[in-house]
């Protein structure tokens, strides 16, 4: 639990890989009621940065001692290169304080910050998710339905139907895009909690797969109904 595996409360949005949530060692709780606050981390945290935790042989380890974030590790120097060019290193194990807080058991980086920060941050980024959740399905389905409306009807090559296609299409490619996008801007945020110990993880890039296969059914749509609606054109002047 010291090293960030029980929350009480969190925010996650679904657009970014940034989660709110506070956390606190020694709370007592009774099913979430009556809690005992006696110590309490606030912290943000990055689902899309992860410890590199090395090679086998030579493992990475996390622990926090006395509220301090370590990272235990080997540390290896060039001692000499022989006549046939075989190095020698000498190595050892260090301590190595780093600034984040990192969740094991998620793999999930974590910034610390103060009480204000989080309530701050907290209402904006839970209005965010809802309204831009809201806006995003109901823009998506609305544009699906009235194209199926239009299909149903007998005018399924309409110039307003190319561009609900179009829009499907690039609400599917987009959103993932953006989201990349700005879970690479929190690297640069908060650039002074990273070290040469935190990569972006994979699950980073399973964002892009779905949303893309789906964003590829729209377009093929998209590109027969503009050739059907050139068709169409072409047949109504012939005629």
């Amino acid at each position: 639990m010291k090293n960030g595996m029980r929350t009480s409360w969190s925010v996650d949005p679904w657009f970014t890989g940034f989660l709110i949530q506070k956390r606190c060692d020694t709370c007592k709780t009774f099913f979430g009621f009556f809690d005992q606050k006696t110590e309490m981390d606030y912290l943000i945290r990055l689902k899309w940065w992860q410890l590199d935790t090395g090679a086998r042989n030579n493992p990475t380890i996390y622990y926090v001692k006395n509220g301090q974030s370590f990272l235990r590790k080997g540390i290896c120097k060039l001692k000499k290169v022989d006549q046939n060019k075989i190095s020698e290193f000498t190595c050892r194990e260090a301590d190595v304080p780093v600034p984040f807080r990192y969740d094991k058991e998620k793999q999930n980086m974590m910034i610390p910050v103060t009480k204000i920060t989080l309530d701050i941050v907290k209402p904006i980024f839970a209005v965010l998710g809802i309204g831009l959740s809201l806006f995003y399905i109901s823009f998506m389905l609305v544009s699906f339905f009235k194209m199926l409306l239009d299909i149903c009807k007998g005018d399924p090559f309409s110039e307003m139907n190319l561009i609900r296609l179009r829009n499907l299409m690039l609400g599917c490619f987009l959103p993932p895009i953006i989201g990349f996008s700005l879970n690479l801007l929190l690297r640069l945020v908060f650039y002074n909690y990273f070290t040469p110990d935190i990569r972006l993880s994979p699950e980073a890039w399973k964002g892009f797969a779905e949303p893309f296969a789906i964003g590829i059914i729209f377009a093929t749509l998209y590109i027969a109904f503009k050739k059907g609606k050139q068709l169409k054109e072409e047949h109504d002047l012939t005629i």
